[in-house]
């Protein structure tokens, strides 16, 4: 079994089975597994006998999500959403129905096309984090630049006469 036939076989047998975003992220952290392990100069085979059957695998991962979460029913929608995703992540992988699209092997992320590249995987749950942490940001700032004109109201006064002065100086009568 090469690495595309074990991404494949993950793939199929989580999918359905938990959510789309969980079959996304464990399929993400075992390609990026085998490719920082290849990397390091080990063969793929060699991974792959150390990694172990994907099957398993997904039975491992369906077992840990339905003992926290239950077992997970997916919608018509969310199935048809996961025959698109399916069908455009074997068009990523260089598979269509012409053939190989490219003859080189999966890109999975940002790279070279040796399938050493990184991922980059936005959430909502992580854009919101930054939402929020930029708003906290921009609350402290404006919080503290207003106590220091709170505490030293003629601050306010010299700053004012300065922007004055300095604007009828460039301004000519």
């Amino acid at each position: 079994m090469n690495k595309q036939e074990f991404i494949k076989l993950l793939t199929e047998s989580l999918s359905g089975r938990v959510p789309r975003r969980v079959v996304r992220e464990k399929v993400d952290y075992y390609r990026n597994y085998i490719a920082g392990e290849e990397r390091k100069g080990r063969s793929a085979d060699e991974i792959l006998e150390e990694i172990g059957p994907p099957e398993l695998i997904a039975h491992t991962i369906i077992d840990a999500y339905e003992a926290v979460n239950g077992v997970y029913e997916e919608s018509p929608e969310a199935a048809a959403e996961q025959e698109r995703e399916s069908a455009y992540q074997s068009y990523e992988e260089g598979e269509s129905a012409y053939g190989s699209t490219s003859g080189q092997e999966s890109r999975g992320g940002f790279g070279s096309g040796s399938g050493s590249g990184f991922f980059f995987n936005s959430s909502s749950t992580g854009c919101l984090i930054a939402l929020v942490l930029v708003v906290i940001l921009a609350v402290f700032v404006i919080s503290t630049v207003a106590r220091i004109f709170a505490a030293y109201p003629v601050l306010i006064a010299i700053l004012v006469v300065w922007y004055l002065v300095r604007k009828n100086r460039n301004s000519r009568w």
